[in-house]
């Protein structure tokens, strides 16, 4: 080669290097490296272009608009790695703002890199400036200085050399690894830019099908083991159900600082938010490395170090490996999918997790796992987060969405797929599984109808994996051998949930059972069978029917619903023969574990034999069983009613018998039945509805409405007759059987004609009377036949106390608030000029370290007039350095916002921000506040600043303007907020004195003293040497003041350390506590909604407006409790007490002492009657332990059915618990009870029988 070629040669790397090296330390933040390549920038475009630049930052700092400048030719440069429209267009705003072109009116663009296509420039005449011409990269330097003489093209290269170290070892080594981040980064990109939704068929971008995902953090993360697999297979399956807690936005994982562990179940989307993260990562210009755990476990099986597993498995697919020290220097993210696949290794990788973060603290890592079988141990310290499901809003736009993506012009199928949503049970699945979803969305977008129910919905998700199965397998395994295989699978789970869960679902087990049902079925060769349960297994686990988990060290497989193995299990029960299902039937039916899984056999059994027996066993029993209820509930489920009549002729017996609950309960499972071709007994029920008995007259009309379901005719009649009856069957009985017949029969009226008696009955209906629901339908009706005026005004009259909080919510000052906020910002860091910014992801960090999505109503509104305060700007622009911000993406995003936001909305910035759970670092605040500024900011009214200024009052404690000002303000200041806060902040800092300046406080009567102050008083007191007085005059002083002082002066009394007070003081306080409380029995009190000074009721409630408010009376029980102030005798007086948390506590005592001496629990039983104790404290005894009422059971027993019907209902609620009665002594208790002339009690003793529980709205009613 030639000098010519080779320093053509050499140049080109050398760009080509610069280009990578500022990619690299760009992404990763380390510094502003197109800084320090001014220098060397400026000599390279002198000796190219044979100028005479100079670097203007060395004559005056940060020079406005461009870098370099050449005097002579009038020649200004801006040197950039921003290749953008925007960035140019910024710099030719600065220019002709500061006047930069009087000096340089010629501007050149250096891009370190490679330039744009296209530009679209705003130029101003101003400037010489050419968007063809005088934009100029690493091209276009290449290009000219090919023309350059030799001499001058050998000095550029050798110049070059020696600037960067180009002959050095390390920077030959360098170049090589930025090729390969390259490389990596360029693979994975492609990789994990498109997802497959199951389903579907389709990989699709991964920017456009993105399901937008939700996080919980987890503050205490809890490991529940379960002893049986019922109970863990139903954690397992209802994991992914909870939205309790604060949550976020995924996107939040990789912008807040920290490592973080991920939880989520099956199909919940953990692998795809893996690739989401990466690409963010990406986005955000930081390097990241995603693998799959199981490849590492894998490398580490093998005896390979963590490191070096890590390596191999990020680049199994490529021609290139990474180092150790390359793995730790190249890279700041690190995306690991998959702890709970690593087997028996999960612990070994955990640790090696934890050590590698450990010592690579610049490094953030995140971890993805199952939440079943996941151990905190060794990862306690990483945040932990767990992905929650689909809120509704999001299913739907989200399949809509995806139905977009995959057929354009798809709105028919989308409301298709809307309706056939109704179903409750559908709906709640699609949501908390995209898989589900995808299945769904594929099924409506060919308009195959999976049905209204979960059994048709699952028939066809596993006949199109079946269809699929036939070209992946390539016949490897049939159809047949697939489907029967699952279901033996599905049979064998179900019939091994109460069993320890230990290695019941273990492969080898599974496919063991598998096996042998093969060669029972099929007459398979053992060999063969197992072969084939095996390649069954591993099937259905690639379709994602089956997940693969571990639970307690055991590797195990399960469903990715329960559900779905349900009803798997029942698809092999109807297999069965006619005996083993008979046989199975009695065996099984009363058992709760099985009962969903009986409920989709008889749905899926064609020759009703599972309904034949159910019948038979009902018509066998003395008492009603409850298996007509589960024969009608799976026929609902069934594309078929094929209702036998023996079915419907009992439940019609129960509907008009004399137990009203037995009446109820089977008029609602009645409703299963509709559309069913039977003899519906018109005639009988006719009479009933004639009849002056109201129960049996409403039980009839609403087995009428259900009966006639398919008689247009004759259902508008008794529809009309119902709606105009209404009012004075409920006038007449206000309880009245609770089954949805109003709603039924006003959706039943037609809305042709003027029938005025029915409009007037409907218009007597009293609203308050009724649900939500009713009167929604009652709505449709009347606006239907033109009474919509009528109805608005009534509705609008019953929520105007709903409608005035609404206005409160979405009032104008909320986003005044917000609008300042923006205008502060803009003030502080400027704007520039750009399009409308979809997601303002620099604004959202702000916003996240100020809580402002997490704060109340009142401290936004107090926000706005915060800001409007002298120092508000100063204090904001200090609050904005505690977190890393992109200011030239801030500016976009601050214009954006200002001229793009919702400005009738009460936030501004709806929908276009992320919500992140980061704090911020505020230590960066150290030595940056003044005195002055701190006092403003700790004085505002807003929780949102007042928050922000004690983090910056503890990192500036140790300057002594600041201690001086914090300790004036906690022992003068008259504002609670402010001494609060304060207090928070010395405390924190370890201020010696705040002890003895919070008692002065509160034993100080010219001076206010607040709740707060007891949370400085130690609970430990030091009360020798004469300070005992001093320290009670402190409670006292608590004691005697509002509400709040009270509540607080109790609360830091029941933290002492009881131990620790002498029993002369102990005394002292008791005997104070129970003055007190006597004295605030007969106070009266402010009132905060009606600001009447009255006696508050015994329950909490004012007499006047009848609004609760919060009390000390909890505390002060509390607090004479841990004093052992009271008698068993006091406890069960207390136990009647309107306050529940009263109760509850002198509930809890009672229990405490009979556990710990039975013979006062005795002493109540034997003189029950005698002192005419409350049928509450019997109750109480029923939830005695077994052990502990087992002796006393005789007398227990005569007190539950001899005394009185209070007593005798509260029997028959615990009889199911107490296991010494045995099951035939329960059934005598029953059958006698049943035989009750009480309602009441005929009524509970049914419901014990059938085992169902009582609901707390059942006692209110």
């Amino acid at each position: 080669m030639t000098r010519t070629h080779a320093d053509k040669d050499s140049l080109a790397s050398i760009l080509a290097y610069i280009n990578t090296y500022l990619k690299y330390n760009g992404k990763q933040g380390l510094l502003d490296e197109n800084k320090a390549l001014e220098d060397v920038m400026c000599e390279v475009l002198n000796r190219i272009y044979g100028w005479k630049l100079e670097n203007l930052n060395h004559v005056e700092k940060n020079f406005p608009g461009i870098d370099l400048g050449d005097w002579e030719r009038g020649i200004g440069v801006q040197v950039t790695v921003e290749k953008t429209s925007s960035k140019i267009n910024n710099t030719i705003a600065k220019i002709v703002k500061n006047e930069v072109y009087n000096k340089f009116p010629h501007l050149k663009i250096l891009i370190l890199g490679d330039k744009q296509a296209s530009y679209s420039i705003r130029n101003d005449e101003k400037i010489v400036f050419d968007d063809e011409k005088d934009i100029i990269d690493f091209v276009d330097l290449l290009d000219v200085s090919s023309r350059m003489d030799f001499q001058g093209r050998h000095k550029l290269v050798v110049f070059l050399k020696q600037e960067l170290g180009w002959e050095a070892e390390n920077t030959q080594l360098r170049i090589l690894t930025y090729e390969k981040v390259q490389k990596y980064q360029e693979e994975q990109h492609k990789e994990n830019s498109y997802i497959t939704i199951l389903g579907l068929h389709k990989k699709l971008p991964i920017q456009d099908a993105w399901i937008k995902l939700n996080i919980l953090t987890e503050e205490e993360l809890k490991r529940k083991q379960t002893e049986t697999q019922w109970d863990f297979l139903n954690q397992y399956d209802e994991y992914s159900g909870r939205r309790s807690g604060k949550t976020y936005d995924a996107e939040t994982l990789v912008i807040e600082p920290g490592n973080k562990v991920v939880l989520a179940g099956p199909g919940m989307g953990k692998s795809t938010l893996c690739k989401k993260l990466f690409l963010q990562a990406g986005a955000m210009n930081k390097f990241a490395i995603k693998v799959r755990l199981w490849d590492v476990a894998g490398y580490m099986r093998e005896g390979v170090a963590f490191e070096i597993a890590l390596c191999k498995a990020m680049c199994q697919s490529l021609a290139v490996e990474f180092t150790k020290a390359e793995l730790a220097h190249f890279f700041s993210i690190i995306i690991l999918d998959g702890l709970d696949e690593c087997g028996d290794y999960r612990r070994t990788v955990a640790k090696s997790i934890a050590a590698w973060g450990y010592g690579h603290p610049y490094q953030m890592i995140i971890v993805t796992s199952r939440p079943i079988g996941y151990d905190l141990t060794e990862l306690a310290d990483y945040n932990h987060y767990q992905i929650l499901p689909m809120d509704e809003w999001q299913m739907e736009s989200s399949s809509q969405k995806l139905m977009e993506l995959v057929q354009q012009d798809c709105e028919k199928q989308y409301q298709w797929f809307r309706k056939r949503l109704q179903n409750y049970e559908l709906h709640k699945l699609a949501c908390r599984s995209p898989l589900v979803l995808g299945f769904m969305v594929q099924l409506s977008l060919q308009k195959k109808d999976f049905g209204n129910s979960k059994i048709s919905l699952y028939q066809e998700i596993v006949n199109e994996w079946l269809q699929g199965s036939s070209r992946d397998n390539e016949k490897i395994i049939s159809e047949v051998e697939l489907l029967y295989g699952i279901e033996a699978i599905a049979f064998y789970m179900m019939s091994h949930v109460s069993d320890e869960a230990r290695e019941v679902y273990t492969k080898n087990n599974i496919i063991t059972y598998v096996g042998e049902r093969f060669i029972e079925e099929m007459e398979y060769p053992l060999l063969k069978a197992k072969k084939i349960a095996e390649q069954c297994l591993e099937f259905w686990l690639e379709r994602g029917i089956l997940d693969k988990g571990f639970y307690k060290g055991q590797e195990c497989f399960l469903f990715l619903h329960l559900n779905v193995g349900e009803y798997l299990a029942a698809c092999y029960l109807t297999k069965m023969s006619l005996k083993m299902k008979k046989e199975w039937v009695h065996n099984h039916y009363r058992e709760n574990i099985w009962q969903e899984t009986l409920r989709m056999a008889i749905a899926c059994d064609y020759q009703g034999i599972f309904v034949e027996e159910l019948i038979v066993i009902e018509s066998k029993c003395q008492l009603p069983e409850g298996a007509v209820f589960l024969a009608a509930q799976g026929i609902s489920e069934s594309n078929r009613k094929n209702v036998p009549q023996e079915l419907y002729d009992k439940m019609f017996e129960y509907c008009f018998g004399d137990n009203k609950y037995l009446s109820q309960k089977t008029a609602m499972t009645i409703n299963c039945l509709k559309g069913a071709k039977i003899n519906w007994h018109i005639r009988e029920l006719e009479s009933y509805a004639s009849s002056e008995d109201i129960w049996k007259k409403m039980i009839a009309y609403y087995v009428i409405l259900i009966a006639l379901s398919d008689e247009n005719d004759k259902l508008q009649i008794w529809a009309r007759k119902y709606v105009i009856d209404y009012r004075k069957v409920f006038e007449r009985n206000s309880f009245r059987p609770r089954v949805n017949d109003l709603p039924m029969a006003v959706g039943f009226l037609q809305t042709q004609g003027n029938d005025k008696e029915l409009t007037e009955a409907i218009k007597k209906i009293s609203f308050e009377d009724i649900s939500v629901h009713e009167i929604e339908i009652i709505g449709k009706y009347m606006e239907a036949i033109g009474e919509g005026e009528w109805f608005n005004k009534r509705y609008e009259g019953l929520m105007a106390g709903a409608r005035e909080f609404q206005h409160a919510l979405v009032s104008k000052e909320l986003g005044q608030s917000e609008e300042r906020l923006i205008a502060l910002l803009i003030a502080i860091f400027g704007v520039e000029t750009s399009e409308k910014v979809e997601i303002c992801r620099e604004y959202s960090k702000i916003i996240a370290v100020l809580n402002y999505m997490e704060s109340g109503i009142s401290d936004i509104r107090w926000l706005g007039r915060d800001l409007q305060r002298k120092h508000s700007q100063e204090f904001v622009k200090l609050i904005c350095i505690t977190v890393d911000l992109d200011l030239e993406q801030l500016k976009k995003e601050l214009y954006s916002l200002s001229h793009f936001g919702d400005k009738n909305s009460s936030f501004v910035s709806y929908d276009h921000t992320v919500h992140l759970h980061l704090k911020g670092e505020w230590s960066r605040c150290r030595g940056e506040v003044s005195a002055e500024l701190l006092e403003e900011a700790l004085s505002s009214h807003s929780g949102i600043l007042g928050v922000c200024a004690c983090y910056m009052a503890y990192y500036n404690i140790d300057k002594p303007d600041i201690v001086e000002l914090l300790v004036k303000l906690f022992r003068a200041s008259a504002e609670d907020r402010i001494v609060k806060r304060v207090g928070i902040v010395l405390k924190a800092g370890g201020y010696k004195e705040l002890e003895v300046d919070a008692e002065e406080r509160l034993i100080d009567d010219s001076i206010l003293s607040f709740p707060c102050l007891f949370d400085y008083l130690s609970k430990i007191p030091d009360i020798e040497n004469g300070h005992a007085d001093r320290w009670l005059s402190c409670i006292e002083h608590g004691l005697a003041g509002n509400r709040y002082l009270v509540i607080s002066a109790l609360k830091y009394v029941l933290s002492l350390r009881k131990e620790s007070i002498s029993e002369n003081i102990r005394t002292q306080l008791e005997s104070m506590i129970k003055g007190s409380y006597n004295k605030w029995k007969k106070k009266k009190i402010r009132c905060l909604h009606c600001k009447e000074e009255v006696f508050i009721k015994p329950n909490g409630f004012c007499p006047k407006c009848s609004v609760g408010t919060e009390l000390p009376t909890k505390y002060f029980i509390e607090a004479l409790v841990s004093f052992s102030s009271f008698t068993m005798e006091e406890y069960i007086h207390l136990c009647s007490h309107p306050m529940s948390d009263v109760s509850a506590i002198a509930k809890r005592e009672l229990q405490k002492i009979w556990i710990a001496a039975p013979n006062k629990l005795e002493y109540v039983i034997d003189n029950f009657e005698k002192l005419e104790y409350d049928g509450c404290i019997f109750e109480l005894i029923l939830q005695l332990p077994s052990q502990i009422t087992c002796p006393y059971g005789m007398a227990l027993k005569r007190l539950g059915m001899e005394i009185s019907e209070e007593m005798q209902l509260i029997w028959l609620g615990n009889l199911r618990s107490l296991e010494w009665i045995s099951a035939e002594c329960m059934k005598t208790m029953v059958c006698e009870s049943l035989s009750d002339e009480s309602d009441a009690i005929r009524n509970k003793a049914m419901k014990c029988w059938l085992g169902e529980k009582d609901f707390w709205w059942e006692n209110f009613a």
